[in-house]
C-alpha cells in the first residue's frame, strides 16, 4: 500500500511540474515536455521493484514498440486535426489507431529488438515527412 501511494504522489508531481513548465515555455518546448517519457521511466522503475529486473529487461523490448505506437498516435491526431475542425474526432481516431496498432504489435510483430528499432526508425521518418508536409501547407508553400 505504501508503494502504491508513493507511485501516485511521484507521478502526480512529475506531471504537474511538466505541465507547469510546458505552459510557460514556447510551443516547441511545450511539445517536447509533453512527450517526456515520464510514464515509461516510472513504469519501468516500479515494475523492476515489484517484478524484478529480469522481468523488466525482458519487457523493455516492447517499450520500443510503445514509442513507435505513440508516434503513430500523435501523427494521426495531427493529420486529423489539420483536416477536421473538431477536437474529439481526431482524438478518437488517434485512440483507435493506437489500439489497432497495439493489437498488431502484440499479435503479429516479431519479438526481435533489431526489427523493433528498424520499424521505429521507419515510423519516425514517416512522422517527420508528415510534419514537413503540414508545415509547408501551413506556411503556404
Amino acid at each position: 500500500m505504501q508503494l502504491a501511494f508513493f507511485k501516485i504522489i511521484v507521478s502526480f508531481l512529475l506531471a504537474l511540474a511538466l505541465t507547469w513548465l510546458a505552459e510557460r515555455k514556447s510551443l516547441y518546448w511545450s511539445g517536447i515536455l509533453t512527450a517526456f517519457p515520464n510514464v515509461s521511466l516510472f513504469t519501468m522503475i516500479f515494475i523492476a521493484l515489484e517484478q524484478g529486473v529480469t522481468f523488466t529487461t525482458n519487457s523493455s523490448l516492447y517499450g520500443v514498440y510503445g514509442v513507435m505506437n505513440n508516434m503513430i498516435f500523435a501523427s494521426v491526431i495531427i493529420l486529423a486535426t489539420f483536416y477536421i475542425s473538431s477536437v474529439w474526432i481526431p482524438f478518437l481516431l488517434g485512440i483507435l489507431s493506437y489500439a489497432i496498432f497495439g493489437f498488431f504489435i502484440v499479435e503479429y510483430f516479431p519479438k526481435n529488438v533489431y526489427f523493433a528499432l528498424a520499424l521505429s526508425f521507419l515510423v519516425w521518418l514517416s512522422c517527420l515527412f508528415i510534419i514537413e508536409i503540414l508545415r509547408s501547407k501551413i506556411s503556404g508553400g
